[in-house]
């Protein structure tokens, strides 16, 4: 969980994930739709599916046992150079480094590593110096004591040099330069994606289809949705996507104005959405709470702060309302499965932050509408199914 999560987000679901899977061998036995249940909110839901796997080799392959020596240890699902390290040295007492974020930023401004540290040379050098102080006694302790003082002392932009217990030994600060170290490449620029959400809502329930089951939110529940392409408008990605939303159902339907538009943040992408209210043939909407005629307004959206925006014929909306008929679906649509789920039980399935706030401000506040789950609003959904396992703490 301390793979890209702060400690203060992530303590409560380690809380609660540890008394729903309290050994290894419980973890082991769940269905992995349990598993991604208990850790949404957190974001990178690779890594649940890793620790999940994880669990299952060590039952399988070890007894239960978690292995103590490096090579059986890396083998595991989602087990880098990183958490190994931390594993053996703090577990073990194994005088193998454990470098995370932070401890790169610290031994780079202590020992005045000049390389770029997004470069093989650079991360060399790190490894090279982490190496030397784990090789005496305590490891893990020493490993553990570089992360903390990169998480409290020696900061990113501030550095609190003055109240630093290695400080005069520090090669940077001797050299005035702790502000210009670590050094590191530009990051990649974001991705911009455009997306039309369907909300497809009859009797109480909702249609909802599963994401693919590799990519970003691999495997998870969502609105109906579909990639706007770049000759297109919104209207007329949200009449494509009721098209094949209807052909998958099997009869026509009818799309409405947009209802809601927002905006979510990722590390490398930015999604801008906008929902299309959709009735199947023979549903009416119906006044109260779920209608999408009758949007609550704006809520705030954790992955930005924008929030989500709901209109009424405001821009982007489809025109004069009208049925459409079914229509072959793209590559990614043929392979849904379109499951209807009472709004008080979606809750209850495995969904991304994201998609809970859409149903949340489009629902209203009825019970178990959109619920987090245990633990509720975590940090925003994060861009990459495998993670690498830096800047942990």
């Amino acid at each position: 969980m301390l793979q890209q999560t702060r400690v203060e987000t992530a303590l409560p679901y380690y809380e609660r994930f540890l008394e729903r899977f309290p050994t290894v061998e419980r973890l082991a036995a769940a269905a992995e739709a349990d598993v991604l249940q208990s850790w949404q909110g957190l974001g990178y839901y690779g890594r649940a599916r890793n620790l999940w796997r994880a669990a299952r080799l060590i039952v399988e392959r070890h007894g239960g046992q978690v292995p103590g020596d490096w090579e059986a240890l890396i083998a595991l699902p989602g087990i880098g150079e990183y958490t190994a390290g931390a594993v053996l040295s703090i577990a073990f007492d194994r005088p193998v480094a454990a470098v995370d974020g932070n401890a790169e930023r610290v031994l780079a401004r202590l020992f005045g590593v000049e390389e770029d540290l997004s470069r093989a040379p650079g991360r060399r050098a790190i490894r090279e110096w982490a190496g030397r102080l784990v090789a005496g006694p305590r490891p893990g302790d020493v490993n553990q004591a570089i992360m903390e003082l990169g998480a409290r002392v020696c900061t990113p932009r501030e550095p609190a040099c003055a109240a630093c217990p290695v400080a005069v030994l520090c090669a940077a600060r001797a050299a005035g330069c702790q502000h210009e170290l670590p050094r590191r490449g530009r990051r990649a620029a974001v991705r911009e994606q455009y997306f039309a959400v369907a909300w497809c809502l009859e009797a109480g329930r909702l249609a909802l289809v599963r994401r693919p089951p590799q990519g970003l939110l691999a495997g998870l529940w969502a609105l109906p949705y579909t990639e706007r392409a770049s000759t297109e408008s919104w209207s007329e990605a949200g009449r494509r996507l009721a098209a094949v939303l209807g052909r998958v159902l099997g009869r026509p339907v009818r799309v409405d104005d947009c209802v809601a538009r927002t905006r979510w943040e990722f590390t490398h992408r930015r999604w801008h959405l906008r929902v299309y209210a959709v009735r199947p043939a023979g549903c009416e909407a119906k006044e109260g709470a779920g209608a999408a005629t009758s949007p609550p307004g704006t809520l705030p959206v954790t992955g930005d702060g924008a929030g989500i925006v709901a209109e009424r014929g405001e821009g982007g909306g489809t025109g004069a309302a009208g049925e459409i008929r079914a229509e072959g679906p793209g590559a990614e649509e043929a392979g849904w499965e379109v499951r209807w789920v009472a709004l008080d039980r979606v809750g209850e399935l495995p969904m991304s932050s994201l998609d809970r706030q859409i149903i949340r401000s489009l629902a209203g506040a009825g019970p178990g509408a959109g619920e987090q789950g245990p633990g509720g609003q975590g940090e925003p959904e994060k861009d990459r199914e495998e993670p690498s396992e830096r800047g942990g703490r």
